[in-house]
């Protein structure tokens, strides 16, 4: 069997010579660390579905890590990718961040995985990719049982991958209803405490913690392993869903994003 984490590529694995043998690897996504994960996790997906090797390349940018010591090196380590087992594979670098090397670019593979994301993400590759993901030092994650990720920094006002005041309303309220009061929430989020004034925390939700522009590995791993995580529309909770083994909420709103949910998570509206 082809398993993942078993050997790292050379950093200059890509845009060398083609393989001899069809394989999958994902390169040429500049944007924040969830966003070049979920498209990764989806190259090891559609290579466990094809029946061809995956070859990992190094994340390539660290969009929201300002302040914090999360670099390129941290972030490689964290996230624990590896290349199958091929000595002296390489792949070229093709259309829309993936190559199938050794045959024609396939353009869209990724949006396919991402539009049938239970028939890709299945039982046995969500495992994998936790196994290689647990094999490196992580960092003591927030207690929480209930994470929330809201949508906010980059996505201003209009932008419908903003999450909303009436969807952080909506959530403090239903979790507090079925678990009680005195669980514990952690919103994990960008910008300035005063945006979140309206729902008046520290009064109404009085055991919710508040975690701003924070470090992507501690917030990333905090959401891995809450019992309950509540995704906003953003790959950096999609991809901590992936990896979580317990409860998983999503929002449905008017424009879905092109990634699916899985089957067994639960909408919350």
């Amino acid at each position: 069997d082809v398993v993942v984490g078993l050997k790292r590529p050379p950093a200059n694995n890509v845009n060398n010579t083609t393989t001899s043998q069809p394989c999958v690897c994902i390169d040429g996504k500049t944007d924040g660390f969830g966003a070049q994960y979920q498209a990764k996790a989806s190259g090891v997906a559609w290579a466990r579905a094809k029946g061809m090797p995956y070859i990992h390349v190094p994340f390539r940018s660290n969009w929201h890590a300002a302040g914090t010591n999360d670099t390129l090196e941290a972030i490689e380590q964290f996230a624990g990718m590896r290349s199958d087992l091929l000595e002296g594979f390489t792949c070229t670098k093709g259309q829309n961040n993936l190559t199938i090397c050794g045959s024609t670019p396939c353009s869209r593979t990724i949006k396919k995985v991402y539009r049938q994301s239970t028939r890709y993400y299945t039982p046995e590759v969500r495992a994998e990719l936790r196994r290689v993901y647990n094999a490196s030092p992580k960092p003591i994650p927030r207690n929480c049982d209930t994470a929330v990720h809201v949508r906010r920094g980059d996505a201003r006002y209009g932008n419908p991958r903003r999450t909303s005041d009436e969807q952080v309303e909506n959530t403090l309220q239903h979790f507090t209803r079925k678990y009680g009061a005195n669980q514990s929430i952690c919103i994990f989020s960008e910008g300035v405490e005063s945006d979140f004034n309206a729902f008046n925390l520290t009064r109404r939700f009085p055991h919710t913690r508040l975690y701003l522009n924070g470090g992507i590995r501690e917030a990333f791993h905090s959401l891995v392993v809450a019992p309950r995580l509540v995704m906003a529309r953003s790959s950096f909770s999609y991809a901590a869903a992936l990896l979580n083994t317990e409860q998983i909420f999503y929002y449905k709103v008017r424009r879905m994003a092109v990634e699916k949910p899985l089957d067994h998570w639960q909408r919350l509206n």
